[in-house]
């Protein structure tokens, strides 16, 4: 266990300097992590107050933090971290401390002055937005230190099974809006290309009726959903508080974008015409997310297995899916380039979006945003796709269209033939019928037979 605790120091250019006096860093500007000089513990299911962990320190491991974006990873523990900020310049500085996820549902940021005050900031997925320290989609906390001024922190976090990441992030006012200003241009590209191709092929559904039109519509509502609640955005704007809902809404969308997305690819890409066997597998994955989605419903205890569990089956998904498109090249069926591009993008982004989620490879801006980068160009190439899917269907009412129009004229011909065939035929007997009736009538006398005749 480390004994020293490291100690952050910013002057006027915001010199850090470890506790043991012997490295200097010199951060010549924000945002930058605080990891070195940060410490770490997992304490399992159980909750330990600061209190219990503050009067033994010897009996907690405490350990250093590996990188500036330590991962967690699908965990249902309580974790402490615990760092030192210094400041020794003649000025009050106001710093802002990023860290965690969105969707993190604890994340109590408990300060200790030099004189033994402790205080305690809430903040975290399980708290109004309204009572945020900063009305933020990130887990943000306010620190104020006073010049000249020291004080310890202890950072706890806790959630239901989800992933927690770490990053421990210092920002200034300024380096925070320019950061929120980068994400909004990341993520208004991204929800509104989402937004433009739903919108887009709503109205080619009602136009068109195509079913595959309307399943891709709803996957790609429910692809914006689930990100957005991955991104703080959805409990922004739209829970804005905790509760029944707000616990399950990142599972729930998580799960229903996947069956979906299963559904969709089986009617796009007509599975059942060319592999029963496949089409079988993605029917056994469809039924198992919604039983998965029952279960998120009605049983709790379940839940940290739950999230786990979604990104194997959605991994699943894209497996069949990539089965799906081999078989097609194999058996000489087509296959649409964008369809395959939008699968291989998808597949690539979620790959990495799951290693990551397991931390079997580094955090960092790009793999904890590979989804949304690979999602964004799964939907600009099944976009194409569709579009081509549009074409095609005109092609086959034309032909379709066509082929009427030739066994009309077929059938007009035929008709014809038939009416010129049996009009000769008719005119024969009936002549030699009213000619044989004329010939009585002018031959009888009784009125009676001749209104008969």
């Amino acid at each position: 266990m480390l004994k020293l605790y490291f100690t952050l120091t910013i002057a006027c250019l915001s010199i850090v300097v470890f506790a043991d006096g012997k490295h200097v860093i010199s951060v010549e500007k924000y945002p930058f992590s605080i990891h070195n000089q940060s410490e770490i513990v997992d304490l399992g299911e159980d909750f330990v107050s600061l209190d219990e962990v503050i009067a033994d320190k010897s009996k907690f491991a405490f350990t250093s933090l590996a990188n500036p974006t330590t991962n967690l990873g699908f965990t249902n523990h309580h974790y402490w971290v615990r760092f030192k900020l210094t400041n020794s310049s003649s000025e009050v500085k106001k710093w802002f401390l990023e860290t965690a996820r969105p969707i993190t549902d604890v994340a109590d940021l408990y300060r200790i002055d030099a004189d033994e005050k402790i205080s305690l900031v809430k903040n975290g997925d399980m708290i109004p937005f309204a009572n945020r320290p900063v009305e933020h989609r990130k887990l943000l906390f306010p620190i104020h230190l006073e010049a000249n001024s020291s004080a310890e922190f202890y950072l706890h976090l806790h959630s239901d099974g989800e992933v927690i990441s770490l990053p421990l992030t210092i920002h200034d006012d300024f380096s925070l809006i320019k950061a929120t200003y980068f994400d909004q241009l990341i993520f208004g590209i991204f929800y509104g290309l989402l937004a433009l191709a739903a919108t887009t092929y709503l109205f080619f559904y009602f136009g068109i009726k195509e079913k595959s039109f309307m399943l891709y519509v709803f996957y790609v509502v429910s692809v914006a959903l689930l990100h957005s609640s991955l991104d703080g955005y959805f409990f922004q704007y739209f829970l804005k508080d905790s509760g029944w809902f707000a616990d399950r809404s990142l599972l729930l969308f998580a799960a229903i974008s996947g069956v979906l997305f299963g559904r969709y690819t089986q009617v796009y890409s007509r599975v059942k015409n060319f592999s029963k066997p496949l089409n079988t597998a993605f029917n056994c994955v469809n039924i198992s997310i919604l039983i998965l989605i029952l279960g998120i419903l009605i049983y709790d205890p379940g839940r940290p297995l739950y999230y786990p569990l979604v990104n194997g089956l959605g991994f699943t998904l894209i497996i069949l899916c990539t089965i799906g498109v081999t078989l097609s090249i194999i058996r000489k069926q087509p296959v649409d380039i964008f369809f395959a591009l939008g699968i291989a993008s998808f597949t690539l982004g979620f790959i990495v979006f799951i290693l990551n989620n397991f931390n079997l490879i580094p955090n960092s801006f790009i793999t904890e945003n590979s989804a949304k980068l690979g999602t964004g160009l799964e939907i600009l190439f099944l976009s194409l796709s569709m579009a081509n899917r549009i074409r095609l269907l005109r092609n086959e009412k034309e032909k379709a269209q066509t082929l009427a129009l030739q066994r009309s004229e077929e059938s007009n011909e035929i008709k014809s033939y038939f009416l010129s065939n049996m009009s000769h035929e008719l005119r024969t007997p009936l002549n030699a019928i009213l000619g044989l009736s004329q010939s009585i009538m002018s031959e009888i006398s009784d009125e009676k037979i001749k209104e008969n005749l």
